[in-house]
């Protein structure tokens, strides 16, 4: 089977997996059903190819180190596609810019949180969902500086590392509970609507830029950041780009100096949430 998106130049081939796309379409949100096309002679070569096999899952792609991935349970492997698929979309989608970032809106305003692997980005924007704030991404926000530094949904539930964090609360858990989507040994995803969660290409501005910063005990309170401190973070967790190094900087020096500038210091996720949508959420 190869598996065509309108947003993406090159189909994705499933080679005796066909399950993986099912597991696939439940994480999209705006994506459409895809258009399963025949491999004949003159139709666009698959750049992203999967197969099962002895060991599992395998998938070639031209953004793996090696260019192979082998996994072996179904919900991992689609984890793992969803990192090239992001690439896909990036590289078929003129000028935008990848952020290694997690981006909500509050109040029609995207504000951003860029930060390194496992920093926690995912449980927050997933708890700020759950207080009524929407989410655009929990790990990879594309942005579109050619309009004014505009975040791009890319459509994917938010992911949650397991187990979950132990100073969750009984009603966090609950609600996470209520909206399990997908769900491996690793990794849960959560189902969230419209409302919740923005559609693939849905757009907003980016208005503010915010460091996170845990700190356990402390109160959470929110602190000015400095441009460059800011412009060195998004600089750092730019991925992905298919722009020059020296477009890439005017474009996220540009986003930095339009967007508030701040720090968030918390003990847990929930107490960065709550005073989240405590402050913005009006």
């Amino acid at each position: 089977m190869q598996l065509q998106f309108d947003c993406l130049e090159n189909p994705i081939a499933f080679d005796g997996c066909d399950e993986l796309v099912d597991v696939l379409k439940n994480v999209l949100r705006g994506w459409g059903e895809g258009e399963i096309i025949p491999n004949t002679t003159g139709a666009s070569q698959p750049l992203i190819r999967l197969r099962r096999g002895p060991a599992g899952y395998e998938r070639t792609s031209p953004w793996l180190e090696g260019g192979r991935m082998v996994l072996a349970d179904p919900v991992d492997a689609v984890c793992d596609l969803l990192l090239d698929i992001e690439r896909a979309f990036i590289a078929a989608s003129d000028k935008l810019l990848a952020l290694h970032a997690a981006a909500v809106e509050f109040d029609g305003g995207l504000s951003v949180f860029p930060s390194t692997h496992q920093a926690g980005k995912s449980t927050l924007a997933v708890l700020l969902a759950a207080g009524g704030a929407r989410v655009f991404a929990d790990d990879v926000t594309p942005i579109d500086p050619t309009a004014g530094s505009i975040g791009v949904s890319p459509g994917l539930l938010p992911r949650l590392r397991l187990p979950l964090p132990d100073d969750l609360s009984p009603k966090s858990i609950d609600f996470i509970n209520s909206h399990q989507g997908p769900k491996s040994e690793s990794f849960l995803y959560v189902d969230m609507d419209k409302n919740a969660l923005a559609p693939l290409g849905t757009r907003a501005t980016v208005n503010r830029i915010i460091l996170l910063e845990r700190a356990p005990g402390v109160v959470a309170e929110l602190m000015p950041a400095s441009n460059s401190e800011i412009l060195k973070h998004t600089i750092m967790q730019s991925i992905g780009h298919e722009v020059g190094a020296l477009e890439m900087l005017d474009n996220l020096n540009a986003m930095v100096a339009g967007a508030e500038c701040l720090r968030l210091r918390y003990g847990t996720s929930e107490d960065g949430a709550r005073f989240l949508l405590e402050r913005f959420n009006s």
